[in-house]
């Protein structure tokens, strides 16, 4: 690593040490301290809503966070303890949206990260137990820790996901990939209930996970059901089954058409709209029946108002975000991509500044996309005049139903009585984020500032050291009550077993099917 000061130029001028690091090596103790204080007293500042969800889901609050923390950066004695340190907090920070990354000031001379062998295990939920793949035997410890203990460590400190589910999830991924939150191990002990052990040694293979953005076609999804496939679309797929239509939505991709036509009235290539118009189309013709829609590892994407304006008859709203009233907004780059570029968005805060106090953590609320009014009241949408024909709607959901899946079912929901059966959701809908860089600039000084999601890092920046992208909004409901972390969006929870962990999804649709 180059040689340079350690004299912090925060841009919001949080605090200023001074240290000084010789070139290649490791960051000293005081050095190390000042890195995650950077780190963390910049977290802190724009922070929207993850240290409240922190703080309201888990025994560690964020206060005993930042200790824990700090502890693993600055006994960090190597490189590689290092990168893990501060990437560990990553996945501490509560929300799929947000990120911190270690970058290549730091990263270039990490060697080897510690993790166990690879292991393949399953769960059961809500009852939440643990258990082998391959040979279905319950566990009680990994390389003599509880399981449950284990996971209880992994819930309460390396989880970004809100509820206990969605860190079922990301824990059995972790223990699959071979554990990295402890120390390194060459073998994996297994002891099962009933005394029988087990001991992995090597990593083992593991079954090829699809990567995001290229889903199942059409023709390969429920092929344990008897289906009709009666359209093939963009980014969705509807199927008529058992007196039922079910619609696949993969996930929310381009419109295929301008921003602004949430009814699809100027559709020029592919997209969302497309496939809405041709559902609409088939289902005008047919008998009304029930419509259950799959949104089963829908990870999000775009803005979906045309998908909830065709699905409702008697109007919509658009979610309501509360912002932090950050110094930051007044920067107007920043504040256009916190914004999306929306003019009315801009007429919004410009008319609201006025009026703005740093004793007030949050601005006033206002409708995220300002689809129902101009000046971003919350006021109703009329829904499209030709809705899609169905009799009932239900969601078929689970934890990685995410962002803009997220909003569909808080939406539907509200506005379309739909139902909902599987497993929580996300319920993570982060509208706005904004860019953290700490590097080391030309003169050989550390710098830590904020920039917009779209602009560059700083120019002043040679070195990275760590980069995070955190939410400075959160949503709520018309009255005001969180929606980001809420468990009540689930009306039918499908419990997870042995039995029918490897085919759950297909278990989801069957029962909102009624088979």
């Amino acid at each position: 690593m180059k040689s340079f000061n350690l004299n912090l130029i925060y841009v919001l001028a949080l605090f200023t040490q001074v240290f000084v690091v010789h070139a290649a090596e490791f960051p000293t103790k005081h050095e190390r301290e000042a890195i995650v204080e950077s780190l963390l007293n910049g977290i802190e500042s724009v922070d929207g809503v993850t240290i409240e969800l922190r703080d309201s889901t888990r025994v560690v609050k964020w206060d005993n966070f930042k200790k824990i923390a700090t502890r693993n950066v600055v006994s960090a004695s190597d490189w590689s303890s290092l990168y893990s340190a501060i990437n560990n907090i990553h996945d501490g920070i509560i929300n799929r949206h947000s990120y911190i990354q270690v970058e290549e000031g730091i990263r270039k001379h990490v060697k080897a990260i510690a993790k166990w062998p690879r292991y393949k295990l399953g769960y059961t939920w809500p009852n939440i137990t643990f258990f082998d793949l391959d040979n279905k035997q319950t566990i009680l410890s990994l390389n003599g820790t509880s399981v449950i203990d284990l996971f209880d460590e992994f819930f309460n400190l390396y989880c970004n996901d809100v509820h206990d589910i969605g860190c079922l999830k990301l824990f059995s991924v972790a223990i699959g990939r071979g554990y990295r939150f402890k120390d390194n191990a060459e073998k994996l002990d297994v002891t099962f209930k009933g005394g029988s052990k087990k001991q992995v040694l090597t990593p083992q293979k593991l079954k090829k996970i699809a990567k995001k953005g290229e889903p199942k076609q059409c023709e390969n999804l429920y092929t344990n059901l008897p289906k009709n496939l009666v359209f093939k679309g963009d980014q969705s797929c509807l199927f008529e089954i058992d007196n039922h239509y079910l619609l696949k939505i993969r996930y929310f991709g381009r419109w295929g058409t301008e921003q602004n036509d949430i009814y699809c009235q100027k559709v020029t290539t592919e997209g969302m709209c497309s496939d809405i118009l041709a559902i609409k189309n088939i289902l005008s013709q047919q008998t009304a029946k029930p419509l259950i829609i799959d949104l089963q590892n829908n990870g999000g994407g775009s803005e979906n108002t045309p998908w909830i304006a065709a699905l409702t008859t008697n109007g919509f709203m658009d979610n309501v975000v509360l912002y932090r009233s950050l110094a930051l907004l007044k920067d107007k780059d920043i504040r256009k991509d916190s914004f999306y570029d929306n003019e009315y968005a801009e007429n919004w805060y410009q008319k609201i500044k006025v009026n703005m106090s740093e004793q007030h953590k949050y601005l006033p609320p206002r409708a995220d996309f300002c689809r129902g009014s101009k000046e971003c009241a919350l006021e109703n949408i009329p829904s499209a005049k030709l809705p899609i024909k169905y009799r009932a709607l239900t969601l078929v959901i689970n934890e990685t139903c995410v962002s803009s899946c997220d909003d569909f079912v808080w939406r539907t929901r509200r506005y379309a009585q739909a139902k909902t059966v599987g497993q929580l959701p996300a319920t993570d809908g982060a509208y706005a984020r904004i860019k953290g860089y700490i590097y080391v600039d030309k003169q050989g000084n550390i710098g830590h500032t904020h920039v917009g999601e779209s602009q560059d890092v700083p120019a002043e920046a040679e070195t990275l050291l760590v980069s995070y992208r955190m939410p400075i909004s959160k949503t709520i409901d018309v009255d005001g009550n969180n929606l980001d972390g809420a468990d009540n969006v689930l009306d039918v929870a499908i419990p997870i077993t042995k039995e029918n962990y490897t085919n759950i999804e297909d278990i989801n649709v069957k029962f909102a099917l009624g088979l």
